[in-house]
């Protein structure tokens, strides 16, 4: 989504509480440590460095710990950001690098999986939508890097709907369309760049609305979602299996901050349960969700 530009953004620590069994959501994630169990707000935080303006999306990096990569909206240069969250306190370390032969129309999200970058267009430019799968680099390496595909989509029955978040669950990629509810559609097979690759619409989550961020925490068992002022959360009583399996949770909402435009985020360290936030507001402030 393209608003006017600000100077910096922040960072945003979100603690889940649900206690965490000894398992990793992602390849390469660190055992993950069980979160406390109260409620309430805690406020603090930190700024991003400078030169992060119109951030949409951040990921956590399997291959590099401590490291995420930071991407930002259309009319910017097609560059990622490597950004370090150390112990996911005060982030410190931008650099950018850019991707060779690719175009920002309207980036809006990252995912990752397998030591690969997932950048994806969202549909408010009207033209064709694509997903850029990027061999994730070295964050003090190189300043470039080729994408290794670019991968047209498009929604079942021709729907015309913009895609603000992604996430991978059990292997396969998923698109989280900006819609109230929101919907979860599923890449049921590998990604091909020589077709237009349509997902498989899987259910709707009620009681979300236009949500920008979409993850699911390390132990398999919340999946996280937020718009520019809730946190909605579907859990379940042990990992899911499916991803159908979070549709038929009922819905927890937290207020995040009236006004404070979150656009993406991740768990930060990879494998623990702490959730880090980019939005666009100078307000900084750490939240924990209810039990």
């Amino acid at each position: 989504m393209h608003r006017p530009q600000w100077s910096r953004f922040v960072a945003v620590v979100v603690t889940a509480l649900a206690a965490l069994p000894a398992v990793a959501a992602r390849a390469g994630a660190d055992t993950p440590t069980p979160c406390p169990g109260a409620g309430g707000s805690v406020f603090g935080g930190f700024p991003l460095p400078p030169g992060t303006g119109e951030a949409s999306g951040l990921v956590a990096s399997t291959r590099h710990p401590g490291w995420g990569w930071v991407i930002r909206d259309s009319g910017n240069p097609p560059d990622l950001y490597a950004v370090r969250f150390p112990g996911a306190v005060a982030p410190h370390g931008l650099r950018a690098i850019r991707v060779l032969g690719a175009t920002n129309v309207d980036w809006e999200d990252i995912s990752e999986q397998d030591g690969r970058l997932y950048v994806t267009e969202s549909d408010q430019s009207r033209r064709a939508r694509y997903i850029y799968e990027i061999p994730e680099p070295d964050p003090l390496g190189p300043p470039r890097v080729h994408f290794s595909a670019r991968y047209r989509y498009a929604y079942p029955n021709g729907q015309r709907v913009n895609t603000e978040t992604t996430f991978f669950f059990a292997g396969h990629f998923v698109l989280v369309p900006k819609t109230t509810p929101a919907q979860l559609y599923r890449f049921d097979h590998p990604l091909r760049p020589d077709r237009v690759n349509v997902p498989r619409f899987v259910g709707r989550l009620p009681g979300s609305d236009t949500v920008s961020l979409a993850r699911v925490s390390p132990d398999g068992r919340t999946l996280v979602l937020a718009n520019h002022e809730m946190l909605f959360a579907y859990r379940t009583p042990a990992s899911a299996v499916w991803l159908r399996d979070f549709v038929s949770r009922p819905v927890h909402r937290k207020r995040i901050d009236a006004g404070d435009n979150v656009e993406g985020g991740d768990f930060f360290p990879l494998g623990r349960c702490k959730l880090v936030l980019v939005a666009e507001s100078r307000d900084v402030y750490r939240l924990l969700l209810p039990r």
